[in-house]
């Protein structure tokens, strides 16, 4: 062995039989050995290698990724420029600071070291090794922890493709741990990630379920409460698969792999993970026939800053995820397909003055159950303004609403903006005369209603519902000390094109109606269906509204045909 490529990780193992410097041994032993087995049969999929990889990188290194995975798998032979391409490796690294895609990278040329010993120098190929070695301990510290995961599975992947190397038990022990432990700090107690990571998420999933599979033993251990965050994780990322199984709140551009999903569900303990999965992963039952009734209430963590309010497991079923860090929150709408997406925090400003935040989201409150999902969230902004986030999903009735709450100081002038991106397949469709928009792909398959503004437009600028390219605008204005811009979204498409009206209610309190400031009540009708909304805006008094009689903070109703109102969410805050 050259002296330059000495290292203790490619000392070969004299109890395997081999001696340093024995390189014809070590090159006729990978080409003949039958264990370990390659990836692709391990993990039960085509070049996992791929997996949960956004665009971006495959576009970059597809054709290099595609020749590493066959490599592994002994789906092709070695050639002469798979050795030019080794002995350039320590080159295209450099000194930069390594990204997700060289990374990646890494990691097929580790799984590929075995074949390639059949066309490179002893010397190169252990220049090879120890520099992607030293490339994954290097990146293990790094504060994102996203790179810290590909890089411990370059690690991992190492000692299980050479178990003969002296030190791959300790490489192993270490990195399970590393792998435990990040389980620990990136999931809460109920697997939610941490929203940071959710635009990657695929590619997390499809990272950890490699190491997963290719642990030699349990790579949970024997840790029952880990085990459990471990399947809670793998239920989040089946929460938020859309109809083509990409993956909500994720970035453009990372394709579906059905094996992926096999692959992680494959390694729960969970048999009901295997029943929902089978209901939600495209291509995985052809002949799938109607879900069955699996209920599953919404969840948010606010350690995590992620949420999903859904109805229930069926392909399209309307389904919200929010995910929140710091003073920034993204939505996104979905029935089957993206309908709607709201990002960063909504505009306000007070007598002409535009408001920043000057603080986090904060939950305020937090109710699921088998009729409703709902969330609250307050962030403070400059000049002592509050703007509180109510996000709800009627569940039976397919109904989502999303209202926004502006606090001033005193009474003052309230401007509010807040824009919507359509889903890449949805287009609008607006009334000439009045304020609501139409969602549809090829048909309507979503309604818009902004109650806060009349039913009828207006010439007024400052109050308006409006369509653009791309996205729709929300702007509403008022004097006084609070504004209330509750949007409401039908994504039910039969009911959508139902007729529909809405107006506001009188509140009254103590025989006396009260101001806008005090509370705000609206009644709304689509088809034959009617709701009634209360939301209070000081201190909880006795009010009545459409012959309810409440003290609390928040109350939202379905009318029954005998008039009365069934109580949905009631809320004393």
């Amino acid at each position: 062995m050259a002296t330059a490529a000495k290292s203790h990780l490619v000392e070969w193992s004299t109890l395997s039989g081999f001696r340093v410097g024995d390189w014809e041994t070590w090159v006729a032993h990978c080409q003949k050995r039958q264990k370990p087995a390659s990836l692709e049969r391990v993990c039960n999929g085509a070049r996992p290698l791929l997996w949960g990889l956004p665009n971006s990188i495959l576009a970059e290194n597809r054709k290099t990724l595609r020749r590493l995975a066959d490599l592994h798998a002994g789906m092709s032979a070695v050639s002469k420029k798979d050795a030019e391409f080794l002995q350039q490796l320590p080159d295209a690294f450099g000194t930069k600071e390594p990204s997700l895609s060289a990374l990646v990278l890494a990691n097929g040329v580790a799984g590929a070291m075995p074949a390639l010993t059949e066309v490179v120098t002893e010397e190169a190929w252990c220049q090879a090794l120890n520099t992607i070695y030293q490339i994954a301990l290097d990146v293990l510290g790094n504060p994102d922890r996203l790179l810290g995961q590909l890089a411990n599975e370059i690690l991992i992947t190492i000692a299980y493709q050479f178990p003969e190397l002296n030190h791959s038990q300790d490489i192993w022990e270490t990195s399970l741990e590393y792998w435990t432990t990040s389980l620990q700090e990136m999931l809460d107690s109920d697997g939610a990630v941490q929203a940071a990571y959710c635009k990657l998420l695929p590619l997390l999933l499809a990272t950890w379920t490699r190491v997963h599979q290719l642990s030699p033993v349990s790579a949970l251990g024997e840790e029952i409460e880990l085990t459990q965050i471990w399947e809670w994780f793998l239920r989040y990322n089946l929460r938020l698969l859309r109809r083509d199984g990409t993956s909500m709140l994720a970035e453009p551009g990372i394709p579906y792999c059905l094996e992926l999903y096999q692959a992680a569900v494959s390694t729960s303990t969970d048999k009901q993970d295997r029943v929902i999965a089978r209901q939600v992963l495209p291509g995985g039952n052809p002949k799938r026939k109607k879900p069955k009734d699996i209920s599953e209430e919404g969840v948010f963590s606010e350690w995590a800053g992620l949420g999903v309010l859904q109805q229930d497991w069926s392909a399209r079923s309307p389904r919200l995820a929010v995910a929140v860090q710091g003073e920034s929150m993204q939505i996104e709408i979905c029935r089957g397909i993206e309908l709607l997406k709201l990002e960063g925090f909504p505009d306000v400003s007070i007598n002409g003055k535009r408001l920043q935040p000057s603080g986090s989201w904060e939950e305020i409150a937090t109710h699921f159950d088998e009729d409703i999902d709902y969330l609250e969230l307050e962030m403070l902004f400059s000049d002592q303004v509050r703007v509180q986030r109510q996000i709800l999903l009627l569940q039976d009735d397919e109904v989502i609403m999303v209202a926004d709450s502006v606090f001033a100081e005193s009474k003052e002038r309230i401007d509010y903006q807040n824009q919507l991106q359509l889903g890449p397949a949805v287009s609008c469709l607006q009334e000439t005369e009045n304020n609501e928009i139409y969602l549809q792909q090829k048909k309507i398959c979503a309604l818009l209603l902004p109650l806060g503004l009349s039913e009828w437009k207006s010439q007024r600028f400052d109050n308006c519902f409006l369509a653009a390219q791309g996205s729709i605008k929300l702007c509403q204005s008022i004097y006084g000390k609070t504004l209330y811009a509750p949007l409401m979204i039908n994504v039910n498409p039969k009911e959508s094109i139902k007729p529909r009206t809405w107006r506001s209610l009188t509140v009254a309190e103590k025989l006396e109606i009260v101001e806008h400031d005090t509370a705000r009540s609206y009644r709304v009708r689509i088809g034959n269906r009617q709701w009634i909304i209360y939301k209070s805006f000081a201190a909880p008094g006795n009010r009545t509204f459409f012959g309810q009689n409440k003290n609390g903070d928040f109350f939202i109703g379905r009318m029954e045909e005998d008039g009365n109102v069934e109580e949905l969410l009631s809320l004393e805050l």
